[in-house]
């Protein structure tokens, strides 16, 4: 059995913009979680005041599976018509194997 695989990516909207990402992280989730392999999402609110860094979760079961919606036309899309691209600072990628903590892929 393989280890889920975590997607992390933070943004960091203008505040007049915060309604409007997470719109679009919204459907951004969706049309993930329509991919072979989902497993869940997560949106994490800035958690200090005057911390404006919001941070986004996706889970695949696989490696392979989380490639695919990385590679796909679809976030291809999401990331272009919702001009939410600058906004997002990094991306990283994580395992979470079973028991232990998360370790960079």
């Amino acid at each position: 059995m393989s280890t889920p695989i975590v997607l992390i990516a933070t943004a960091k909207p203008r505040p007049e913009d915060i309604d409007a990402f997470t719109a679009w992280q919204g459907h951004y989730v969706a049309a993930a979680a329509t991919f072979p392999g989902f497993l869940s999402s997560d949106l994490v609110p800035p958690t200090e005041l005057g911390h404006v860094e919001w941070t986004l979760l996706l889970t695949f079961e696989t490696a392979a599976q989380l490639n695919q919606w990385e590679q796909s036309s679809e976030r291809a899309a999401l990331i272009a018509a919702g001009a939410c691209e600058p906004v997002i600072q990094s991306i990283e990628r994580f395992q979470r194997p079973p028991g232990l903590g998360m370790r960079v892929l």
